[in-house]
């Protein structure tokens, strides 16, 4: 998305359009804005024009954005508000029944990418840092974080139902 910028296509209007045109209903096959529309209560139409990057009149409202995300299961938009903001976004997976290996496995997990940080971080500080360079090392951290929630949420959902963080607390960690 960051090439677009370059040529005016703002990566919040990129994000939304490639949301939306990149979508596939995974019971009908259906894809793009005539398969995500009637989620979100638009017309195929009204849904393609407000993504549209060139259209400066017709924009998705916050509120409609929300419910492309949720419609879609599409967190691009979420994520590049997020980084315009400053901010990381996590996903929290779901682990259905989690077992000593499980949590293991994260482990094990976090720590490669916690090794593939330290690897970005060296081969920037080896040279001069670029701007390619820095973006891999914000990338690695986010991988760092996701894994190490990952564990967390194993971890906390071994805890027997009385013990369970409040789910509001752990609705905060899925946004």
């Amino acid at each position: 998305m960051d090439n677009n910028h370059e040529y005016g296509i703002d990566p919040l209007d990129m994000a939304a359009y490639e949301t939306v045109h990149e979508y596939r209903n995974a019971k009908t096959g259906k894809r793009g804005p005539g398969a995500l529309a009637p989620l979100v209560g638009m017309a195929p139409s009204t849904l393609s024009n407000k993504c549209n990057p060139n259209e400066i009149y017709a924009n998705l409202t916050l509120k409609e954005a929300r419910q492309v995300v949720l419609a879609s299961g599409d967190s691009r938009i979420v994520k590049q508000f997020a980084l315009d903001a400053g901010f990381t976004i996590l996903p929290m997976p779901e682990v259905d029944c989690p077992a000593d290996m499980d949590i293991l496995n994260a482990w094990a997990d976090w720590q490669a990418d916690i090794a593939e940080t330290i690897e970005a971080v060296k081969a920037a500080i080896a040279g001069s840092p670029t701007k390619e360079k820095v973006e891999t090392i914000r990338r690695e951290l986010h991988e760092d974080l996701a894994q190490g929630m990952k564990l967390f949420n194993i971890i906390d959902d071994m805890l027997e139902p009385d013990d369970k963080l409040p789910t509001a607390v752990r609705q905060l960690h899925k946004a």
